[in-house]
C-alpha cells in the first residue's frame, strides 16, 4: 500500500522523527531553522521512514518555457536511530548510503533514470529527475521515475541497501 501511495502521489503532510530532530538540535539549529528547511513537506510514509517530495518549477525563459523537477529526500529514521544507538550520525549514514548506491549505478545492470545526490541537510540520500520539457515527454520521464523508484529503487536497491548498513552498524557496535 505504502508504495502504491507513491506511485498515485497521495502525499501526506510529512513531519521530521525524534531522530532527526535530534540531529539538527546536535548541530545547533535552531525551531526556526527547523521549520525553515521543512516548511511545507509531503511525502510518503514507509517501515524504515519515509520520503519527502519536493516539486520545482521555474521559468527557463520565453523560448525554452519552464524547467520542472522533481527531488525525493529518502529519510531512513530507524537506520538513523540505530546509528545513533551505536554513536553514530546522519553524515556517516549518508556517506555510506552515498557510496553503497554509487557502486549500485556503476555497476549498472540497468539505467538509472534519476540523478543520485545529497544536499546535506535531513536526509541521508536524494534521487531526482528534472525536465526542461512542458510537454507530456517532459510528464512522462518524471512519470518513469517515480515507476523506477517504487517497482526497481524500493524493491530490490533500498533493502540491500538497509541491510548493507545493518552490518556496517552492528560491526560499529563491537
Amino acid at each position: 500500500m505504502m508504495i502504491q501511495n507513491f506511485l498515485s502521489r497521495k502525499a501526506v503532510a510529512i513531519h521530521p522523527s525524534a531522530v532527526t530532530l535530534a540531529e539538527f538540535q546536535n548541530y545547533g539549529w535552531t525551531q526556526e531553522d527547523i521549520d525553515k528547511a521543512l516548511k511545507n513537506g509531503t511525502g510518503y510514509n514507509f517501515d524504515w521512514g519515509h520520503i519527502v517530495e519536493q516539486i520545482f518549477e521555474r521559468a527557463q525563459d520565453h523560448k525554452h518555457g519552464y524547467i520542472k523537477s522533481v527531488t525525493w529526500y529518502f529519510c531512513l529514521d530507524k537506520m538513523l536511530a540505530k546509528f545513533h544507538q551505536a554513536g553514530g550520525n546522519l553524515g556517516e549514514l549518508s556517506e555510506l548510503s552515498l557510496n553503497y548506491i554509487g557502486r549500485l549505478k556503476r555497476q549498472g545492470e540497468s539505467s538509472w533514470p534519476v540523478e543520485l545526490s545529497d544536499d546535506d541537510s535531513f536526509e541521508a540520500f536524494s534521487l531526482g529527475v528534472s525536465t526542461d520539457d512542458n510537454t507530456e515527454y517532459g510528464e512522462k520521464k518524471i512519470n518513469d521515475a517515480r515507476c523506477w523508484i517504487a517497482e526497481i529503487f524500493l524493491v530490490k536497491h533500498l533493502p540491500s541497501l538497509i541491510q548493507y548498513l545493518d552490518n556496517v552498524n552492528a560491526s560499529a557496535e563491537l
